[in-house]
């Protein structure tokens, strides 16, 4: 749970306990895989393993990322791509043998990875009204006396989706909650590499 927690306040995932048959349908896109970095420091390797596609991500703050790396399994998470009205989005099981784990919206193209985060009060209104099937949890407040929790969860999303359902994805995807999702973009890199002032970052 922990990890889950750290990941959606950190990363702007949903928190999903169940998938349903969702993971099933979902396909690996090979397309992801390669380095990533966002402006804003945080990086995300994703590798193709098998039939597997399996994801890591770092975080700028590195008392952080030492907490996080406590729970991210040694291969990396494993993950899927699912296709909604054309609409790509990335789920992320946190724990082996999970029913569920994270959802993320995405875009690719050649040079950038663009991930959307979903507006958590905009998500509560959904579970509120039933359309979405969810739990509305209190904040966990930041206490400097616990190792264990690092202070981004004092931002913490409350909301989680219980099963991931067709309505929910309705819901998500609406033309009304259009306004509700921001972004933060990942452009790829070599980390070998070392790149001239000003000049762009190569795919791998």
């Amino acid at each position: 749970m922990a990890l889950v927690f750290i990941a959606v306040a950190l990363c702007g995932c949903i928190e999903v306990k169940n998938f349903g048959g969702f993971w099933a349908e979902a396909q690996v896109d090979s397309e992801l895989v390669g380095h990533w970095r966002s402006t804003d420091g945080f990086t995300c390797e994703i590798t193709l393993s098998g039939q597997n596609l399996t994801m890591r991500e770092t975080i700028p703050d590195a008392e952080t990322q030492r907490i996080f790396e406590k729970f991210i399994p040694p291969g990396g998470w494993l993950v899927k791509t699912l296709t909604h009205h054309g609409e790509k989005f990335l789920l992320v099981k946190t724990a082996e043998g999970a029913e569920g784990g994270t959802l993320r919206r995405y875009t690719l193209t050649e040079k950038n990875l663009t991930f959307f985060v979903f507006d958590d009060h905009t998500l509560e209104q959904g579970i509120r009204s039933g359309v979405v099937q969810g739990t509305i949890r209190e904040r966990i407040p930041y206490d400097p006396k616990k190792e264990g929790v690092p202070n981004p969860l004092t931002a913490l999303p409350v909301c989680t989706i219980s099963v991931l359902t067709t309505d929910a994805l309705e819901f998500l995807l609406s033309e009304k909650n259009a306004k509700h999702w921001s972004e933060r973009t990942y452009v790829t890199y070599r980390a070998e590499e070392t790149q001239a002032p000003g000049s762009e970052p190569k795919r791998k």
